[in-house]
């Protein structure tokens, strides 16, 4: 596999403080840094310690790589998300996954904390992602684009840079995961999830725009993370936690980092089984 010059060197600095090989890769949302920490045997990385990877600088992103074990499964997880809001371009956010897939990492699961715009949906909800809706107005693959042969940006047949999102989340998992969440008292949600900028929330009229064109949940990350996953051959689970809905009358980012905290044991121990399940297949 080919390898650009930054993911190269970010790839050698992270073999240089692990000997862990392979595994699931996660992508942790805000106030969900705790599920982290139930690693077994872990070798921690700073962001900072990274070559080429960009520090979240939102509450609830530690700003770390951790590589351990969830029951002799080795697992990648970054502990901070980047999102375009802080300013960060979209090739930097999608920058983990890059990393993740250099490691020989072929499994994916996302994470985020969302607003729920469903009537089904209630806070505390955790929230299995089947489909996405992509309001960032940025696609990672565009960059691909730019810098590709003419043929490519021609759109000539054969270009795998026009990937096939038919498919971008492993639906099969649902059953076996509410299953799961049944047996431990959790009522397992899925819908569409749709990604907006932000960092301001929704207004009534966008909320209602939303609920429109099929959106059962917003978030503001997510989607470029498991486009450039899928471009790049990965598999992808996405789980959320609904931390605010359209029943609440004010939202904070507090408050959203608080309620993810609040449903992170119940939450971390969806996401251990969803690594297990993952690792079966």
């Amino acid at each position: 596999m080919h390898l650009d010059k930054k993911t190269k060197t970010a790839l050698n600095a992270i073999r240089n403080k692990t000997k862990k090989i392979s595994g699931i890769g996660i992508i942790l949302g805000s106030g969900f840094g705790r599920f982290a920490d139930r690693l077994k045997n872990a070798d921690e990385i700073y962001y900072r310690d990274i070559p080429h990877l960009a520090a979240p600088n939102v509450a609830g992103h530690k700003g770390r790589l951790v590589i351990g074990e969830i029951r002799d499964k080795v697992v990648f997880v970054f502990d901070g998300r980047l999102h375009l809001y802080e300013g960060h371009s979209v090739e930097e956010v999608v920058f983990p996954v890059r990393i993740l897939n250099a490691l020989g990492i072929k499994n994916l699961i996302v994470t985020c904390s969302s607003g729920g715009i469903s009537n089904k949906l209630n806070k505390g909800d955790m929230f299995f992602i089947d489909d996405h809706i992509n309001l960032l107005g940025v696609n990672p693959l565009t960059e691909l684009i730019k810098h590709a042969p003419a043929g490519i940006k021609q759109g000539k047949a054969g270009s795998d840079v026009f990937i096939d999102m038919t498919y971008a989340y492993e639906r099969w998992m649902f059953k076996d995961l509410s299953k799961y969440a049944k047996s431990i008292g959790i009522k397992l949600q899925s819908g569409v999830l749709c990604a907006v900028h932000g960092p301001s929330y929704e207004t009534p009229a966008e909320i209602k725009m939303l609920k429109i064109i099929g959106a059962d949940a917003v978030c503001m990350s997510t989607v470029p993370e498991v486009i450039m996953a899928k471009y790049l051959g990965m598999k992808v689970i996405g789980l959320s936690l609904i931390t605010n809905t359209i029943k609440n009358k004010h939202t904070t980012h507090a408050d959203v980092v608080r309620t993810a905290k609040e449903g992170s044991k119940g939450f971390g121990d969806l996401l251990e089984r969803a690594v297990l399940l993952f690792s079966s297949r």
